[in-house]
């Protein structure tokens, strides 16, 4: 897995997945179409061809692969690209993570890469679920490589576990890689300088590719998860409302269950091009609010952060 398959062939088939948004609700429906037969397969015990249960894997893997290769090298500019794409990629991966016909202790790496694709496409819930279930798998084997541990539980945002994280004597030289994990995880805890442990974080991707480290293509996995992190840090966000950062310290620190990043829907609610529109806007004005979303688009947190800042504001 540490290795990016040959794409010879793949560029002329998906070309206009970069460029054309319907392209990709297609590929969406084919797999959504195999997944079923994947599952009507498992769950009925229906036998078929080993060439068919292979060629369908090798396909979804291919997509996904080739997806995530041409975000990571070719850097594409478009919005779309970086959305879609990286959400079909990760459709792509958590389908192979959940094939009964895929080794079970390789799975745990189809988790990891789905878990990154989610988040790099603004969809945290699942990337978090997928990080959480392939930490459960790689747990189990014996002589697993903690590393790959932690990088799980960083994609499962769990933070504060990786804080008290102890080094085994065995594995200092992997101490750098941890030190960046910590350090990052403590901004997203409590706050800090982001820019130098990105500083850091990028440093340490250039040694790890200079070193030949079998860590490298993850990490720099990792590294793009981390700068997507930031950029979504409900700290990074409401960094110039110093007046909620009693609340900014109870959701990130205080509650068992804690919140490190805003989902796109509140992001958008906070940072509207018209400011004085902004649930966060001391425009009085905004007193009274309907907010109409989804369930679990986040509508209590922005309600929560409304309340606290027009009390603060009142008093």
């Amino acid at each position: 897995m540490e290795q990016i398959i040959n794409l010879d062939g793949l560029y002329s088939n998906l070309k206009k997945l970069i460029e054309d948004k319907s392209d990709i609700n297609n590929i969406i429906v084919t797999l959504e179409k195999i997944h079923l037969e994947i599952i009507k397969r498992d769950l009925l015990g229906e036998k078929s061809q080993e060439h068919e249960k292979d060629h369908d894997i090798e396909i979804i893997s291919k997509i996904g692969f080739y997806l995530l290769s041409v975000f990571l090298y070719l850097k594409p500019q478009s919005e779309d690209f970086n959305s879609y794409g990286m959400s079909v990629a990760g459709f792509c991966f958590e389908l192979l993570s959940k094939s009964a016909i895929i080794d079970t202790e390789g799975q745990w790496e189809y988790n990891l890469f789905s878990s990154v694709c989610y988040s790099l496409s603004e969809n945290q819930a699942n990337a978090i679920v997928l990080a959480k279930q392939g930490f459960l798998k790689l747990n189990k084997h014996k002589d697993t490589d903690f590393i790959y541990l932690l990088f799980l539980k960083f994609l499962s945002r769990e933070y504060k576990y990786i804080l008290k994280y102890q080094i085994p004597k065995s594995s200092l030289s992997s101490k750098p890689i941890i030190d960046v994990l910590i350090s990052f995880s403590r901004f997203m805890i409590s706050g800090g300088n982001a820019e130098i442990i990105l500083t850091n974080f990028s440093n340490l991707k250039h040694q790890l590719y200079n070193n030949n480290s079998q860590y490298f293509f993850t990490f720099a996995l990792i590294y793009k998860v981390a700068l997507e992190m930031r950029r979504c840090s409900i700290r990074n966000i409401l960094q110039s409302e110093p007046e909620l950062e009693p609340y900014l310290k109870v959701v990130t620190q205080v509650d068992t269950k804690n919140v490190y990043e805003l989902w796109a829907s509140q992001i958008f609610l906070m940072q509207v091009e018209n400011q004085e529109r902004s649930f966060l806007s001391n425009n009085t004005k905004n007193d009274i609010s309907i907010i109409s979303m989804p369930t679990s688009a986040g509508k209590t947190m922005i309600s929560e952060l409304a309340i606290f800042k027009s009390l603060i504001r009142d008093y």
